[in-house]
């Protein structure tokens, strides 16, 4: 999982920013329902969520972010520490 990196570009053209896998524009195939359907499936795998807390901290770090989800204030806030 280490090569994997998450980033997060604005467009101006539009006015909103959409997410980057690996530098690959993936806003429509994450919020698409295959990807809905398979959330609960993937985030139970423990390696997954430690990698992903990684990397939610780091984006963090930068600032200027809204995350939103079931487990974003209780994983991220409290495992910064």
């Amino acid at each position: 999982m280490g090569k994997i990196k998450i980033d997060f570009q604005f467009d101006s053209a539009d006015n909103k920013y959409f997410t980057l896998l690996n530098g690959k524009n993936v806003e429509e195939e994450i919020r698409g329902i295959e990807v809905s359907n398979k959330v609960s499936e993937v985030a139970a795998v423990s390696a997954v969520r430690k990698f992903l807390v990684k990397q939610q901290q780091e984006i963090g770090k930068q600032k200027g972010i809204v995350m939103d989800g079931r487990d974003i204030s209780t994983l991220f806030f409290l495992m910064r520490n």
